[in-house]
C-alpha cells in the first residue's frame, strides 16, 4: 500500500502527560504517539523510531517506571527518536471509494459471468 511517509522529530512535552491525546506503550514496548495535525487522514503506519530506524522499544529505566513525568521526558529526549508516519489525505476519501467500487463491480461481473457460463 502506497501513502505519504512523514519523518519528523518528536516532542514528548505535552504528549506522555495524562491527557487524553496521551502516548501508548505496546504489548512488546513500542512508543506510540498520537497523530494530530492531519484532520480526516487515514493513519496507515505510526512508528517512533531510532535514529538507526528501528522501532523504538522503551527499555525497562528508572526515569521512566518510578521516576517523575519530567525524569521521563528527559530520558526520551534524550533519545533522539523520530515519528514515521504514513497516511492517506482526506482528498483522496472519494478516489478510493471509486476505485473499490470499480473493483466489487468488476468481481461481481465475473461471478455473474462464471455462474452463467457454469449453468448452460
Amino acid at each position: 500500500m502506497y501513502g505519504l511517509p512523514i519523518i519528523g522529530p518528536l516532542s514528548f512535552g505535552e504528549v506522555l502527560h495524562g491527557h487524553r491525546r496521551a502516548a501508548r506503550v505496546g504489548h512488546e514496548g513500542e512508543l506510540t504517539v498520537p497523530v494530530t495535525g492531519l484532520p480526516g487522514a487515514w493513519i496507515v503506519s505510526n512508528k517512533t523510531i531510532t535514529p538507526a530506524g528501528k522501532v523504538f522499544v522503551l527499555p525497562d529505566v528508572a526515569a521512566c517506571n518510578t521516576g517523575t513525568q519530567q525524569q521521563c521526558n528527559g530520558f526520551l529526549a534524550t533519545q533522539h527518536l523520530r515519528r514515521q508516519i504514513t497516511y492517506q489525505p482526506a482528498s483522496r476519501f472519494w478516489a478510493f471509494q471509486a476505485y473499490e467500487t470499480a473493483i466489487f463491480m468488476v468481481l461481481a461481473l465475473a461471478l455473474a459471468g462464471f455462474c452463467v457460463w457454469r449453468i448452460r
